[in-house]
């Protein structure tokens, strides 16, 4: 029980650092560069999903000792279907009149919530134990002795 509450806090501590990361970059770009909304919401969560990958590998999962290529592309097919969401998400609610960063908390929270964190915890950064190694075959057991020997000529002595 300790271990998923430190597991599911530190989730949320690396989701919350990677979420700054995407905010600042999706207001960044809607501000200043004059993005529309939802092209600032891909751009911003790109930046932000670069940010999760690293403090889940690194620090949430402790994975590691986990392929990174097999998990980047794992991340990446996760992460594929979070943006198609989160983009989803803003350009529903933005089509109904919500102001955009809260469209934007609003979406991330079920996105975020529904899908991200069970994915990355049971899909993406899943590392299997080491295996044990394979038990050895079953040798034939050895012949009792005989108390007949034979001689170099192959006759039996007693």
């Amino acid at each position: 029980m300790n271990r998923t509450v430190t597991l599911l806090s530190q989730h949320q501590l690396s989701s919350l650092v990677a979420t700054g990361v995407d905010y600042c970059i999706m207001i960044v770009c809607v501000s200043v560069f004059g993005l529309s909304p939802v092209l600032g919401t891909v751009v911003g969560a790109l930046c932000g999903a670069v940010t999760s990958f690293t403090l889940g590998r690194r620090w949430v999962f402790d994975a590691r000792r986990g392929n990174l290529r097999s998990q980047a592309l794992r991340y990446a097919l996760v992460s594929t279907v979070s943006l198609i969401g989160n983009a989803g998400g803003e350009w529903l609610l933005v089509r109904w009149h919500l102001q955009y960063v809260l469209a934007r908390v609003l979406a991330s929270t079920v996105v975020g919530i529904g899908w991200n964190f069970p994915m990355h915890r049971h899909f993406v950064f899943r590392v299997d134990p080491p295996s044990a190694p394979a038990p050895s075959p079953p040798t034939a057991p050895s012949p009792p002795p005989s108390s007949l020997t034979s001689t170099p000529t192959g006759a039996p002595q007693k």
